[in-house]
């Protein structure tokens, strides 16, 4: 298992084991929290849409000073090699993302989850929010696997992003998280998914007015 100091390497990809299988996930160096715009217009360029929408990003936070890690899910992206521990589209257990953070040394994260990786993120949350700082959904999958309790359990601090375009996970993903009693809700107009691509800077501005208000 590889051990980390949150901030002590530098941008690119590198693996850490999991469950005996590699995780590939890419960290970027702490700088004080007002540069960190630039953070997530990189992710867009580095990786293209289909390797997004596979990725998890942890925010780990020491008063205010943000260190990113982007990971690629099991079987997807750089981690292709590693098994998926559920079938795309069904709840993964918590305790794979639980082994993750603590493989990296994280501590308490915001997490940023789009598409694909709600099926992680939604388990982890529930079955372990003293892991989970705040929660950053956009327009995550298996929202409807779980009840209104569960969400309404959930006093982790929420924000909300969909696009108005978005057919597919938009309004439906919305029905369900609006559940949660801790949440604010963003719709970046004619943003498709995922719309963070579409509107980088409505993106940026609502993450960041979010995070400072944690």
């Amino acid at each position: 298992m590889l051990q980390m100091n949150a901030g002590s390497v530098s941008g690119g990809d590198l693996h850490v084991s999991v469950w005996d299988q590699p995780i590939c996930y890419s960290p970027l160096p702490n700088r004080r929290f007002r540069f960190e715009r630039r953070f997530f217009g990189f992710r867009a360029i580095k990786c293209g849409r289909d390797r997004i929408r596979s990725r998890t990003v942890f925010l780990a936070d020491a008063d205010l000073q943000m260190c990113f890690v982007a990971i690629d899910l099991p079987g997807l992206g750089q981690s292709k090699a590693a098994p998926a521990p559920a079938p795309v589209g069904q709840p993964a257990p918590g305790v794979f993302l639980r082994q993750v953070c603590e493989a990296l040394q994280t501590g308490p994260v915001v997490i940023i989850s789009p598409s694909l990786s709600g099926m992680y993120l939604l388990p982890f949350l529930f079955q372990h929010s003293e892991q989970v700082k705040a929660y950053i959904p956009v327009a995550p999958i298996c929202t409807e696997k779980f009840t209104a309790e569960q969400y309404s359990s959930a006093q982790t601090p929420a924000l909300i992003v969909y696009g108005d375009q978005d057919t597919q996970l938009g309004e439906v993903s919305l029905s369900n998280l609006k559940n949660l009693p801790n949440h604010k809700v963003v719709v970046m107009k004619g943003a498709g998914h995922p719309c963070y691509l579409d509107d980088p800077e409505i993106w940026h501005k609502a993450v960041l007015d979010f995070l400072q208000q944690l």
